[in-house]
């Protein structure tokens, strides 16, 4: 993988020294008494914001199905396939019964990503070794794969999505198949999960790559996405088609379903990251740091310079800290929208996510975006005094930094583009309200 490094950069500090309360103004509702307190409203604490790409991403059980392929100016082309395993809710067939078709159902869950207006084909394959995690692993990745016969197309469906209707779509598979599975289910030769197994794998749902269309998402509910098998009983008075459907296993562990997300990075800023632990900073790509779910971009926003606040007096403490960081106006639209908030992560050295950034209320801290279309102003704000707390009161060096991704990070596809403090207008601005207390 590869990293990119982003830009450091430095804001401009403003000191306030108040000799009396009366001349402090405090958004965090305390009230000083100590005429010697003296409040800094400090802008210039250097920042450093870089950009890098996680190894791999483990796929949370009963989450959606992430299918499509769509090509992006800056972050290329980005393609995502999905391998399921079915199971039959019955195993229970009239003997008098007549197979008639086989359907596999898809229902949208109102997610997707770029053009929807722009035809999709999605061809499905037969998985030909058993979907599980290799090396007795407990998740699929987004890298993971499985090997499948692509010389034969099980079915194919080429349709203009609809992903915020409550609507689906229906592939229909192939009918030896399914005469063949209708068969051994009627004749008792399948009566349980591990006999089902033993006859078919089951299936993976390659959208066409040179598509550039949407990534849309699906859900895993067995009321929504199923494989439904078609019988007819002749003697059956009334005439009425009857049915088995095959469902997704959203609740043992390990999961037997996982998407596969990759992308083609080529001429991007991207093409180097291969080591998840190398970072490129921002400004070696163009001052700019970056996001994208599914895929695995992920940035580092460090504060290297935090405990320099004890250089004004050891009896200080952090009133606010917020983050303002601005989105790149040229790289978005209504097709790749962005998200009303991030989840904001702490993340150490060797960029591996630590937990979610919490405020004192134990609540998680989010991103959250503010648009000011009048004046062009597009950012995200972030709390992160519990995060200046944390590297003030630690008594080692732990290199923490924080971390901007979507809220659903596994299975989305979101991206953004950051501008770090360095570019030419709408810079990253850190503001850090610090209180020194003097006894004396």
């Amino acid at each position: 993988m590869m990293k990119k490094l982003f830009w450091l950069c430095t804001f401009a500090i403003t000191i306030i020294a108040c000799n009396t309360a009366d001349d402090i103004t405090l958004e965090a509702g305390e009230s000083f008494t100590n005429t010697n307190t003296k409040v800094f409203s400090i802008d210039t604490m250097t920042v450093e914001f870089s950009s890098f790409k996680f190894d791999s991403i483990p796929f949370p059980i009963g989450d959606r199905l992430l299918l499509g392929s769509y090509s992006d100016p800056v972050f290329g082309k980005t393609y995502s396939s999905s391998y399921l395993e079915f199971t039959p809710e019955t195993y229970d067939v009239d003997d008098e019964g007549v197979f008639d078709s086989i359907v596999l159902v898809m229902g949208y869950d109102n997610y997707f990503y770029n053009d929807t207006l722009t035809q999709m084909t999605y061809n499905v394959h037969e998985v030909t070794e058993r979907i599980k995690p290799k090396n007795n692993e407990d998740y699929f990745y987004n890298t993971s794969t499985l090997n499948y016969d692509d010389t034969t197309i099980f079915g194919s469906h080429t349709f203009t999505p609809k992903p915020m209707s409550s609507d689906s779509i229906r592939i229909t598979l192939d009918a030896t198949f399914g005469q063949e599975l209708f068969s051994e289910i009627q004749d008792g030769n399948i009566t349980d999960i591990n006999l089902f197994r033993d006859f078919f794998n089951g299936i993976t749902i390659q959208p066409v790559f040179n598509d550039d269309g949407s990534i849309l998402g699906f859900s895993s509910d067995s009321d929504n996405t199923y494989v439904r098998l078609y019988y007819s009983v002749p003697e059956d008075v009334s005439n009425d088609v009857q049915s088995i459907d095959l469902i997704l296993n959203t609740t043992d562990t390990p999961e037997t379903y996982f998407n596969h997300i990759e992308s083609d990075k080529t001429g991007t800023n991207f093409e180097n990251f291969e080591d998840e632990e190398e970072t490129y900073l921002s400004n070696t790509t163009e001052n700019h740091f970056y996001m994208q779910g599914g895929i695995g971009i992920g940035n580092t926003i460090r504060i290297p310079h935090m405990k320099s606040l004890f250089e004004l007096g050891d009896s200080g403490t952090v009133l606010n800290a917020y983050l303002k960081v601005y989105v790149n106006q040229e790289n978005y639209s209504d097709n790749r929208n962005l998200s009303d908030s991030l989840s904001v992560y702490i993340i150490n050295r060797h960029q591996e996510l630590s937990q979610h950034l919490y405020d004192y209320a134990g609540e998680e801290v989010n991103a959250l975006l503010t648009s000011k279309t009048e004046f062009s102003e597009t950012y995200y704000t972030i709390n992160i005094v519990t995060f200046a707390d944390n590297i003030l009161a630690s008594t080692i060096d732990d290199d923490l930094s924080l971390c901007l991704l979507p809220i659903d990070y596994e299975t989305c596809v979101d991206r953004a583009i950051f501008n770090d403090s360095d570019t030419n207008e709408f810079n990253a601005e850190l503001v850090i309200t610090y209180a020194l207390y003097n006894d004396e």
